[in-house]
């Protein structure tokens, strides 16, 4: 009998832990913290004292903006991204009170910590997120790559945002991390359109992936790949970024580490939504050892 108690309360830990990780990593929060560190990360770059406002500003817009596009998209995840669908519609069926909630709580800490222009930059970016999902979505399919050029200028924009949030000057620096930024988001986002090549053709989308084929897709996200690292490397030479921002560079290899998975993993869902988001919430460990070896 204790025999059997002791692995009813083990299938029971087990099943509340796989609930736990599929409602952090489907439901939008992998996401959307990956997007706080990172720019938590570029803020201590660019010498920017972060506070916690600003985090949860982030956290609450980016998981806002995803659950209004992922709800839009349900219908077409079903088949590829079971499990992120059971987990996001929960969320769907209350998608305007929480859309309003996150929007008020992020509204009140702008204007309460911030400024003015920081509140309009923010509606600005959300509304090009929801343009995207409510008009703009239909250009996929006439521009190759569309999607993956708005998502990575809807988050890319977020440098400028911090840059305003806090009063500071738009430099060189700002702008360098604004495009490695917009780099990195553009390979991953392209990244798990290879995932879905099949998919997206019986959508009629156009993507890199379909244009290119998968081993011409991954060579030109390869290049990308080591231009970002590019860009931090000319931008300590020419001292527009500290030393210790070269701990970035290991955002290449990482890379280069998932887009060789992609070919060799079966699980699409786990891919796309862990092991390529994922890369955002490993900026902080590599920050760190960026300050311990510079």
């Amino acid at each position: 009998m204790p025999v059997k108690v002791a692995k009813n309360k083990y299938l029971d830990i087990r099943k509340a832990s796989i609930s736990v990780w599929d409602e952090f990593v489907y439901g939008g929060h992998f996401l959307a913290l990956g997007d706080a560190v990172a720019l938590y990360v570029m803020a201590v770059v660019l010498n920017i004292s972060v506070t916690w406002d600003f985090l949860v500003v982030i956290y609450l817009c980016v998981f806002a903006a995803n659950l209004f596009n992922r709800s839009d998209e349900s219908g077409h995840d079903a088949l590829t991204n079971p499990v992120r669908v059971k987990v996001m519609d929960k969320y769907v069926r209350y998608f305007y009170p929480i859309t309003a909630i996150c929007l008020a709580i992020s509204v009140l800490l702008i204007l309460s910590y911030s400024n003015y222009a920081a509140l309009l930059f923010a509606v600005l970016i959300f509304v090009i997120a929801t343009l995207y999902t409510l008009l703009f979505k239909k250009m996929t399919k006439y521009v190759i790559g569309f999607k993956s050029f708005v998502a990575a200028f809807f988050y890319a924009l977020m440098v400028f945002f911090l840059t305003i949030y806090y009063s500071v000057p738009v430099g060189a620096a700002a702008i360098l991390m604004f495009a490695f930024y917009f780099i990195r988001i553009f390979i991953s986002n392209a990244a798990c359109d290879v995932k879905d090549i099949e998919g997206d053709k019986k959508r009629e989308l156009k993507t890199f992936a379909i244009r290119m084929g998968e081993n011409g897709a991954m060579r030109f996200l390869n290049i990308l790949n080591i231009a970002s690292g590019l860009l931090i490397i000319w931008g300590v030479y020419a001292n527009v970024l500290p030393v210790f921002s070269l701990a970035l560079l290991l955002t290449v290899p990482y890379a280069i580490y998932y887009l060789y998975l992609n070919s060799k993993m079966n699980s699409k869902e786990m891919y796309t939504n862990a092991i390529v988001d994922g890369e955002f919430l490993l900026w902080l460990p590599f920050l760190l050892i960026g300050k311990v070896l510079f």
